[in-house]
């Protein structure tokens, strides 16, 4: 088996995403507010707040993490404090939360002040290059990646913050506090179902058992909205979305043999872990032979959760190695269900395809030059 663990796996995860203040700098539209988090009934909810954890400013590192901190000890979880940085321990591997300054100024002239980095160390587990593929596949938010060249298996995400967005605080707040106290648990409760392990569903809310909450509405609104903005092609229904992505710049739609990445969401998936919620996948239109398939996938997580100016990584690229196909996929569950999510969650994965192509193209490698485990 590809996966080793211990006899009695423990760990810490969630899985949600929000690139809405990203994508709100680049395009200068399409914002969402969310609030802080609370404890309800032993569940977590998000009620709503205008107060930024900085004050005026927005800024803050030490009032970011104070305030996951909080969330974490109201939980009966224990994090440590220090510095630009938080540490949560839970189960059998710790989370670690830094921020990072950076003050870099971007090709559109716009300045990322900070980065923040979450990152759970998985120590009791260890997985090879193919199978940290096939695991990917039932990633949430965060991505699993090695650390350095060994196989040590860490679970991350990472966001930019740039100067001026105040209101991404509200955004992440709630974001990097779940990530933080739930990196490891979901995917690591989604691999065991799917070997045939009987494993708790999380206790994230009273209807994560039922229908999602994202509705037609929700795609019709997102449909309308990718034509407009980027002369996407979509199809919007009552449980998802398909739209076609521009591989080749002009490119409209496969049907008229332009190559296009599809992008697909549905609502009637359930995540063995975290319920109902919204799927996600992109999948890029080439054909790569599997040792290619392993590089690409393994590489562009470990590349996007180095990015300083990319959408925000949450979810994984992966790949069912067979298929030829590589994709990025991620899961919401009904928790941080938001009206407009589907539209924002569209345009950060326009961007995060149209950074594929540019990727791919410059490091496309033929088979023969890679070793058997994928790596140059």
């Amino acid at each position: 088996m590809l996966l080793k663990c211990p006899a009695n796996p423990v760990a810490e995860y969630l899985a949600t995403g929000f690139f809405i203040a990203w994508t709100q700098k680049k395009e200068g539209k399409m914002g969402s507010r969310m609030g802080e988090m609370h404890k309800d009934k032993g569940h977590i909810r998000f009620g709503t707040s205008d107060e930024t954890p900085a004050g005026s400013n927005g800024e803050s590192p030490s009032v970011l993490l104070d305030k996951i901190a909080r969330a974490i000890r109201v939980t009966g979880g224990v994090a440590d404090r220090l510095g630009n940085s938080l540490t949560y321990h839970a189960g059998s591997g710790r989370t670690r939360v830094e921020v990072k300054g950076i003050h870099t100024t971007t090709l559109d002239k716009q300045q990322v002040r900070k980065v923040v980095l979450i990152r759970s160390e998985l120590s009791s587990y260890t997985i090879e290059n193919r199978g940290m593929v096939l695991m990917n596949t039932m990633a949430s938010l965060g991505a699993m990646v090695h650390e350095g060249n060994s196989e040590r298996v860490s679970i991350v995400s990472r966001v930019s913050l740039f100067r001026g967005d105040h209101d991404s605080w509200r955004l992440y707040l709630p974001l990097i506090t779940c990530s933080t106290m739930f990196h490891a648990t979901g995917l690591l409760n989604a691999i065991g179902s799917a070997m045939g392990i009987r494993t708790a569903r999380l206790n994230l809310s009273d209807d994560q058992g039922g229908p999602s909450r994202w509705s037609g509405h929700d795609f019709a609104f997102a449909a309308e909205k990718l034509e407009q903005l980027f002369g996407v092609l979509s199809t919007a229904g009552d449980d998802g979305l398909t739209a076609e992505l521009p591989w080749e710049p002009g490119a409209l739609s496969a049907m008229t043999g332009d190559v296009t990445s599809l992008l697909t969401f549905d609502a009637s998936a359930m995540h063995p872990a975290l319920g109902s919620g919204l799927f996600y996948k992109l999948e890029l239109p080439l054909h790569f032979e599997e040792d290619e398939l392993v590089f690409f996938a393994n590489k562009l997580n470990e590349v996007e959760f180095e990015s300083i100016d990319a959408p925000p990584f949450f979810g994984a690229w992966c790949s069912q190695l067979g298929s030829g196909r590589l994709c990025h996929v991620g899961f919401w569950p009904n928790l941080l269900y938001q009206p407009g999510t589907v539209l924002n969650l569209a345009v950060w994965m326009f961007y995060r395809n149209r950074q594929a192509v540019a990727f791919i193209s410059n490091n496309r490698i033929e088979s023969a030059n890679l070793k058997a485990d994928g790596t140059l």
